[in-house]
């Protein structure tokens, strides 16, 4: 596959698979538009989707039992949001919301079915962590900077 291939996203994470894993899922992908405030995934309730921001940004947002809530994470290009379910997990105790309203790219069916084999799940769900937290390091590096 070419490189001009994995020009059509602007997805980092999409971006750094290895071209047979990137291969397999271009054709399941689609583009979706965002709107500001649209919900994710919501506290205790199943993922079904992971979604990879291009030009959107995503917040996770914990909520208390008194009704108050805190932002505690940003997801933007470089990573995807709901990437629990591929380490098993069906359900967060956050909430994932659009802030920054735009284009993503989701597969057309749940990721489960994208992803396919154990295997291949267990190497796209490593990279996808790898990833995260590069990304979040890089972050906290930046807020000790400020």
């Amino acid at each position: 596959m070419s490189e001009k291939s994995k020009q059509l996203t602007k997805n980092q994470i999409l971006n750094s698979l290895p071209d047979a894993a990137f291969e397999r899922l271009l054709p399941d992908l689609k583009k979706i538009d965002l709107p500001h405030g649209e919900n994710l995934f919501r506290p205790h309730e199943k993922i079904a989707y992971v979604y990879f921001p291009e030009d959107s940004m995503a917040s996770l947002v914990a909520n208390t039992a008194a009704g108050q809530s805190a932002e505690v994470g940003v997801i933007g290009l470089e990573g995807a949001a709901g990437l629990d379910v591929l380490m098993g997990v069906d359900s967060v105790p956050h909430e994932c919301m659009i802030q920054i309203p735009n284009g993503a790219s989701k597969p057309k069916r749940s990721v489960r079915n994208s992803i396919g084999l154990e295997p291949r799940r267990r190497s796209f769900c490593g990279l996808c962590t790898s990833w995260s937290f590069r990304s979040a390091k890089r972050r906290f590096a930046i807020a000790c900077i400020r």
